[in-house]
């Protein structure tokens, strides 16, 4: 073949049956291939293309593949691992132009090189992840570095999206209904809006967060903002201010302070504490102008409540007023509904009235009062309170006689088992838990545990029977209000229903036994900070002693069935310790079965309730028991009394308390009117039954009630008008004017001084 024959062809395929080239260099300024795909062209070493290549189908990298420029994909890139993003590669430049450089990373060791690489673009068919090859999430932008020159806690910028426009928005979520939320930049203003459906549309928009310039709005135009949070705050150097065309309700508590001092409270009357006692602006409230007065209102979804206004006075605008009342139909203070209970006005003088109080009056006279009432006025004195509530249930509370402030409260076991005590030094008012630390109590055997039973004397002595059901009863006596105590295990081996003691030189102490078959009373003395008995003796008596009461002369009164007979009595035993006792009175009522207690005041003054009966005596019952009085068909169920003085005595029985102010001789229920001055009427009395316990110290009255099998609620009841009329609940200085009656039931003058312009003979009748 000569060397031109080739082009006698002309055209293409006809190659004179050449099918293969295979040369060592071929050095050309261009290669054209006429048809695409003829074959499958082999290159073993690198192929620089310096122009343009366009391929039509699939290109197939098995290494790396380097653009040194662009990279277009007129279809789709499919990536089996990751892209990088970093900088210099290679030199741009390449092999034989001048300026040629060896390449920064060689392309044969990019994997290697690159392969911690933290700019990249990875993930699988269903995620895709800036930073990470496994990212959690549909998308992810992930930083893997965790520090920055060595250091964690430098700021890093995630992610950025920015526009050179003024205005621009970007939809950060959205689902396929259109709701979403999306963020917008519009010159100076910034925002995070909130859309119910179509993003694209204005009208479904509900919520906007938006920043313009130094202010920041929240807008929500149709529901609700909640902000659920334990705490919420509102800081600012100036006012925080919320201004709302409506109402702002707040359905929880609302604690306002302003720690800002405003000046010193009434300086030039608290001279000594002016310094030091500062006053503050909490709240201010603020009318429209200087002819009205403003409103606050205490309602419920009734609008039934209370409102406090203040600000001009209707009949003089220049004087100050302040109006309590209450709401009967709706929230609006301008029209009949609202009742002004109260209204505190200016007073005309700045001396004598300052001020007047007017009380269910409309125009309080502010020219001659202080107080302006209208209406029927009662002045009571009363006080009910719950003071303590004690882990277990009550079964006794005593007052020492000599120092009524110091009292206890005994019962049952509290709920880890064991016994304590509640000790009182101020009359009830507050009281201390004491713990009975004792082996005896605390062993094995407080399955056998039933209750305590007390009695106080002194100053700082008390002394207790712990009943044990299977087992012998056990005594402890205190010398130092309760805090320790000192166990002594009965020699006699009994049970014991109630105990008495008092101390001389020794410790006095009586005790009975409840049991059918046993009508002894019991007699101990026992040294100080001792454990042993020094004397026991046992006194029959001629009834079962179901209760007894004790004084300090040895002399104990006891009540119970007769040992012969179903009558109840009622005996006298006089203690000498150094023969066992010496006189005995006795008496037997043929009425009562039975008297559920029995109280004794002193040697004399005596008390006895039961179903329907009261027995009394002021004269210690005479030698014959002649002396008692019993009160029949009484009304009166009673299970418990205390006597305060030879004159004064209360009970209490299942909801009922009734008191004598005569020497005993008649009883008295208290008024509801006292009982409910606290509004505890209901609670008092309700759960009063045959369980509740009753003491007194000085003329407070402690009652306790259960609440259930295991607590009790103990009741301290202020009753000064029962027992201590001396107590003032008015007190007058200055002349009293009278234009109608005076009724009363007692009335002490201390002087009088009849007006020289009386008229001469006058009568005064009381």
């Amino acid at each position: 073949m000569s060397a031109a024959s080739w082009k006698s062809y002309g055209g293409i395929y006809k190659t004179n049956n050449i099918n293969n080239l295979g040369v060592g260099t071929i050095v050309t300024d261009r290669i054209l291939v006429r048809k695409q795909n003829t074959t499958v062209l082999t290159f073993t070493d690198s192929i620089t293309v310096q122009g343009y290549q366009d391929v039509t189908g699939n290109v197939l990298s098995t290494q790396n593949t380097v653009a040194i420029d662009s990279v277009f994909a007129g279809n789709s890139v499919f990536v089996d691992n990751r892209i990088l993003f970093v900088d210099n590669i290679v030199n741009k430049k390449v092999e034989g132009d001048p300026g040629f450089t060896t390449p920064s990373a060689p392309i044969s060791n990019l994997t290697e090189t690159y392969q911690s690489a933290t700019n990249y673009i990875g993930g699988n068919s269903t995620t895709v992840g800036i930073g990470t090859n496994a990212p959690r999430h549909f998308f992810e932008v992930y930083e893997n570095s965790d520090t920055v020159n060595g250091n964690t806690n430098v700021d890093t910028t995630m992610f950025s999206v920015r526009s050179e426009r003024n205005k621009t928005n970007s939809i950060l979520v959205s689902n396929n209904d259109g709701t979403g939320v999306k963020t917008k930049a519009n010159g100076s203003v910034s925002s995070l809006e909130f859309h119910a459906s179509d993003l694209d549309t204005t009208g479904n928009l509900i919520t906007t967060l938006q920043n313009s310039g130094n202010d920041f709005n929240i807008q929500n135009d149709v529901g609700s903002i909640y902000i659920d949070a334990l705490t919420l705050y509102l800081q600012s150097d100036g006012t925080t201010k919320i201004d709302v065309s409506n109402n702002v309700s707040i359905s929880s508590q609302l604690s306002v302070s302003n720690s800002a001092v405003s000046n010193s409270f009434l300086s030039e009357y608290y001279t000594d504490a002016s310094s030091n006692y500062q006053t503050t602006d909490g709240i201010v409230l603020t009318a429209s102008d200087a002819s009205a007065n403003i409103f606050q209102h205490f309602v419920n979804t009734s609008n039934k409540g209370l409102s406090i206004g203040g600000g001009g006075f209707i009949e003089n605008n220049n004087v100050s007023t302040g109006t309590i009342g209450l709401l009967s139909e709706n929230n609006s203070s301008s029209d009949s509904s609202f009742i002004p209970t109260m209204t505190i006005c200016e007073g005309t003088s700045k001396i004598s009235n300052r001020t007047t109080l007017g009380v269910n009056t409309y125009s309080p006279n502010t020219s001659n009062y202080t107080m302006d009432i209208n209406g029927k006025t009662r002045i009571g004195h009363s006080e009910i309170h719950i003071r303590e509530k004690p882990d277990f249930v009550i079964n006794n509370i005593d007052f020492s006689k000599t120092t009524p402030l110091y009292g206890m409260v005994v019962g049952g076991v509290n709920a880890e088992s064991l016994f304590s005590v509640y000790v009182t030094e101020d009359g009830g008012e507050n009281w201390t838990m004491k713990s009975i630390s004792n082996p005896t109590l605390t062993s094995n055997e407080n399955s056998h545990l039933n209750k305590l039973t007390i009695h106080v004397h002194g100053s700082t002595y008390a002394y207790i029977v712990a009943e044990r059901s299977g087992v012998d009863d056990i005594i402890l006596y205190s010398t130092d209000k309760g805090t320790n105590w000192v166990t002594i295990l009965s020699a006699l081996s009994l049970n014991y229903n109630n105990i008495f003691g008092y101390f001389d030189v020794s410790h006095n102490i009586f005790t009975a036994s409840p049991t059918s078959d046993d009508s002894n009373l019991y007699y101990y003395t026992v040294g100080n900070n001792t454990n042993t008995f020094a004397l026991d003796i046992t006194y029959n008596t001629n009834h079962f002693i179901e209760d007894f009461a004790g004084t300090e002369s040895n002399t104990i009164y006891s009540t119970g069935q007769d040992t012969n007979t179903s009558e109840c009595v009622i005996g006298k035993y006089v203690f000498d310790a150094s023969n066992g006792g010496t006189t005995t009175y006795e008496y037997s009522f043929s009425g009562p079965s039975k008297f559920n207690r029995i109280v004794a005041y002193d040697d004399n003054h005596v008390v006895a309730v039961g179903n329907d009966y009261i027995a009394y005596t002021s004269t210690g019952g005479g030698e014959t028991g002649s002396a008692w009085t019993l009160l029949s068909n009484t009304g009166f169920n009673l299970h418990d009394v205390h006597i305060l003085s030879s004159q004064y005595g209360i009970a209490i029985g299942s909801g009922i308390i009734v008191y004598s102010t005569d020497s005993y001789n008649t009883w008295t229920q208290v008024p509801d009117t006292l009982l409910n001055a606290s509004c505890m009427k209901n609670r008092l009395m309700n759960d009063l039954d045959a369980n509740s316990k009753l003491s007194m110290s000085s003329h407070n009255v402690l009652i306790s009630n259960t609440n259930n099998t295991s607590s009790s609620e103990l009741f301290n009841n202020y009753l000064p008008t029962l027992f201590n009329t001396d107590m003032n609940v008015l007190d007058i200085s200055g002349g009293v004017f009278v234009s109608g009656k005076i009724t009363c039931d007692e009335l002490s003058i201390k002087s009088f001084v009849l007006d020289s312009g009386g008229i001469a003979g006058q009568t005064i009748q009381f």
